[in-house]
Parts: structure tokens; C-alpha cells; sequence
């Protein structure tokens, strides 16, 4: 807080003092409980009409702040308390607490602090390390049974809303796929932690001398029936070791904090661009000069074709045997999609889900219309084993489609095969 003499020079600098304080409650007053304290070498407790005291009292009217004056905090050769020159200015809506310390054993000086207690919410910090990828579910962790009971509890709902159209396909298709996820995660077996001895992220042979000795130290110590003497040898020995192996711990992590950032400031750039602008160069479609284009023509008249007689056609209708057939013909034990999940939610959902999942698929059929949420696809770069690592146009993508758009696909493959 601003701390001045009472001279009439300094009352310029006091006035800057005030005005950037005033800025301050203006902006975050909104946003933020504000408390300016300190020591403000003007008593205000009283009648003052120095241009001091005024221009504090203007601040503190005009933000709607308020004062709790506790008695006097200044103390003259006399050992008299004279004056109340520090105080907390505060909102008003502000729960708090305010008191003069009178009796600190350790003051030696000739002001009395001042206290004040809020009320304060701490949210716990979110680990930094923590990963964005999400673990596969082990199904042979999973409670099965409690897994079909919840998804076919859950099922006749989405159905309800499907046929009443209080739901979209794509919403319908959203709320399945996020069902099924969140069910295994809540029927798969947690994983313990604690029961495991942590082990070291950092070690070099430093650390490792250093934990020896500390181990050994620590040994001793307990051998010894653990003295609690502070000048014990032991002791000394045990706290001594402990404080190396910390020491040399935070030599290893500030030396690998140094060397990643030397590899991110010498890093090229433009590298993403270059990754993003050769998968997106695949994904769109280009104008090529050398291109045939009475061949292109003739593709576009038998597009065109195709497409007339796919709507004129009355849309089939899938039978529970074509959707069992596709959905046993999709590998296990593969990535999962960008739903998070794999062939194994829908096997072991039940029979009350395929009977809904039949349900879902015919009616995409006979709209005609593949959703866009079931067209997105997780990218992989795959490297080809030729030419350098760090040109992206050494790179194949591998695409993980949603498992919905694998089982239509495999059911649009059985009109496929006789043409």
C-alpha cells in the first residue's frame, strides 16, 4: 500500500496514488471483492480537513467502500497513542473481520498492525501433468451383466425420443454413442492408486548415490530406535542425505525444463503448417489440368445416374440377421473411434440395444442421409518408411471411422456383391 510523509509536497503523489487506486476499483469492482490496507499516514478516525484526509474521503465515497476504525495505531516519544493512521477500505458486501493487535510481544515498533479476516474459497489446482488420453476399456475387467442392465434401462428412452421426434437422428446418435462410453467407464475396474511403491520420473547417477545414502542413513537411524534429538548424529545424518537427494532431484529436473526448452525455441515451425496443408491437400478436391476430361464427364453422367435411380428406389429394410452379420464382422481389439469406442461396446450391449440399434439404422436408410457425426474419423499419420521423418509428404493417414459408420457400410456391401 501507498506509504508517504504528511509533507504538502508529497500531496501530488499522494493524488497519483489515489487516482490509480480509484482505476483499479472501477475496473474489478465487478469482478472481484476488493480491501486496499495499509498505513495511509492520514487520520481520517476523526474531523480532518487537510487536503490529505479529503481527497481519501472522496475515494471512499464515491466507490460506496466503507472504513472499520479500531483506535489508535500510532504511538509518539510520549508512549500516548495519538492517531489512527492504518485501516482496511473495503466493499461493503464483504464479510470480514477486523481487529488492532495491541499486545505482539515481538512489535518493537511505534505503530499498532492491524488485522483482517475474509472468508476465502481455494479450488484445488488442477495437476498440470495430467494426460488428455483416455485409457481403453480391458472388457475382461468389465462387470458385463451391470453393463447390459444400465444400457437396457437406458435404451427405451432414446428410442421414445427417436419415434416422438423430440430428438434428431444426429442428437439420437450423440446421446448413444456417449451412453455407451460412459457405461463401460462406470463397469470397468478402476484403477488402484497407492498400493504401488511410486517410482522416480527423474534418476541419473547422482540420484541414485544420493537415495543409497539416504536409505542407509535412514536405517541407521531407525536401528537406533529413532532418537528425536535435533543434534543427534543420526538425525543430522538423516536430514542431511534427505536434503542431497532433493537437491540433486531438482538439479535433474531444471537441467530437462532447459534442454525441452532449447528444443521448442530450435524447433521448426512451420512444420505443422506443412502436416496440416498435405492432409488437407489429400482431403480436397483439386482442379488438374492433365486431367482427362471426357473421362471425368462420363464418371459425372454415371453419378448422376446412380443417384436418380438410388431415389427412386423404395428404401430396403435391414433384418436383425444383416445387422448381427456386420456387427460380428468387425475385427475386437481395435483403436477406438472418436466416440471412444469399439466393436466390444456394441457386442456385449444385449439384445435390447441391437433390437434399438436396428431400429437407429433403418431409419438412416430411409432418410437417405448418412449424419456428418458418423463421417468423422480419427487421423493417424503413418510414416512410410522412405525418405526423411520431418517431410510431411512421407506420411500416409490412417483413418479410424465411428464403429455406426462401419456397420452401415458393411450392410450396404451385401447389395454390393452380386452387381
Amino acid at each position: 500500500m501507498y506509504r508517504t510523509s504528511p509533507k504538502k509536497s508529497d500531496f501530488i503523489s499522494l493524488r497519483e496514488c489515489i487516482d490509480q487506486l480509484f482505476e483499479i476499483i472501477q475496473k474489478y469492482e465487478l469482478t472481484h471483492n476488493l480491501v486496499i490496507g495499509g498505513d495511509f499516514n492520514e487520520d481520517i478516525s476523526k474531523i480532518n480537513n487537510s487536503r490529505r484526509a479529503l481527497k481519501l474521503k472522496k475515494l471512499i465515497d464515491e466507490c460506496n467502500m466503507k472504513v472499520d476504525f479500531k483506535g489508535p495505531t500510532f504511538i509518539n516519544v510520549k508512549g500516548e497513542e495519538i492517531s489512527e493512521i492504518y485501516y482496511f477500505i473495503y466493499k461493503t458486501k464483504v464479510i470480514h473481520k477486523t481487529s488492532r493487535l495491541t499486545d505482539v510481544a515481538s512489535n518493537v515498533s511505534d505503530h499498532h498492525p492491524i488485522k483482517i479476516t475474509l472468508p476465502c474459497k481455494f479450488l484445488k489446482k488442477k495437476d498440470i501433468l495430467e494426460s488428455n488420453v483416455q485409457s481403453r476399456i480391458r472388457w475382461d475387467k468389465v462387470d458385463i451383466n451391470k453393463y447390459i442392465n444400465i444400457i437396457t434401462q437406458e435404451t427405451p428412452m432414446l428410442k421414445r425420443k427417436l419415434q416422438n421426434q423430440q430428438n434428431s437422428v444426429t442428437t439420437t446418435i450423440e446421446q448413444t454413442m456417449e451412453m455407451l462410453s460412459n457405461t463401460a467407464k462406470k463397469c470397468s475396474a478402476q484403477k488402484t492408486y497407492g498400493k504401488n511403491k511410486l517410482k522416480l520420473k527423474l534418476w541419473n547417477p547422482e540420484i541414485k548415490h544420493t537415495l543409497h545414502q539416504n536409505k542407509i542413513a535412514y536405517k541407521n537411524w531407525k536401528n537406533a530406535d529413532r532418537p528425536n534429538d535435533p543434534e543427534h548424529p543420526l538425525v543430522i545424518d538423516k536430514k542431511e542425505t534427505r536434503k542431497l537427494f532433493r537437491t540433486e532431484l531438482r538439479k535433474e529436473e531444471n537441467k530437462r525444463k532447459h534442454i525441452e526448452r532449447d528444443r521448442i525455441i530450435t524447433a521448426n515451425t512451420q512444420n505443422k503448417r506443412l502436416w496440416h496443408n498435405h492432409f488437407k491437400t489429400l482431403a480436397e478436391p483439386i482442379q488438374n489440368s492433365t486431367y482427362d476430361s471426357k473421362h471425368q464427364k462420363l464418371c459425372d453422367v454415371d453419378y448422376q445416374a446412380i443417384k436418380y435411380l438410388c431415389n427412386q428406389a423404395s428404401p430396403r429394410i435391414v433384418t436383425k440377421s444383416e445387422l448381427l452379420e456386420a456387427i460380428k464382422s468387425i475385427n475386437t481389439g481395435k483403436s477406438e473411434d472418436i466416440f471412444g469406442l469399439s466393436i466390444e461396446h456394441i457386442l456385449n450391449a444385449g439384445d435390447d440395444f441391437t433390437d434399438f440399434l436396428l431400429y437407429l439404422v433403418n431409419i438412416i436408410i430411409h432418410d437417405k442421409l448418412i449424419p456428418e457425426i458418423i463421417k468423422l474419423g480419427l487421423l493417424s499419420p503413418i510414416f512410410k518408411n522412405k525418405g526423411s521423418k520431418n517431410d510431411s509428404k512421407n506420411y500416409r493417414g490412417i483413418v479410424v471411422l465411428p464403429i455406426l459408420c462401419k456397420i452401415i457400410e458393411y450392410i450396404a456391401r451385401i447389395d454390393f456383391r452380386p452387381i
